[in-house]
C-alpha cells in the first residue's frame, strides 16, 4: 500500500509508541478488543491525517499483531 512512508513509522515513531500505547491501556482497562482497535487508529490518524482509513487499519494491525 502506498501512503505513509515506513521510516515515519518505525518502531520508535512517536504515531507507533501513542497508538500501541492507546490500545495496550484501553485492553488493561477491560476495553474490548475492536474498541480498543478503533481507538488506537484514532490515534494513528490523529498524527496522520493524510492516511486513508483502511491503510490506516492495516498499519495499526500489523503493529499489534507483528506475527501473524
Amino acid at each position: 500500500m502506498k501512503g505513509i512512508p515506513v521510516e515515519l513509522c518505525s518502531e520508535g515513531s512517536a504515531c507507533r509508541a501513542a497508538a500501541t500505547r492507546a490500545y495496550a491501556a484501553l485492553r488493561a482497562s477491560g476495553i474490548i478488543d475492536p474498541r480498543a482497535f478503533e481507538a488506537a487508529v484514532t490515534v494513528f490518524r490523529y498524527h496522520h491525517p493524510e492516511a486513508q482509513p483502511l491503510h490506516a487499519r492495516h498499519i495499526v494491525a500489523e503493529w499489534l499483531a507483528p506475527d501473524a
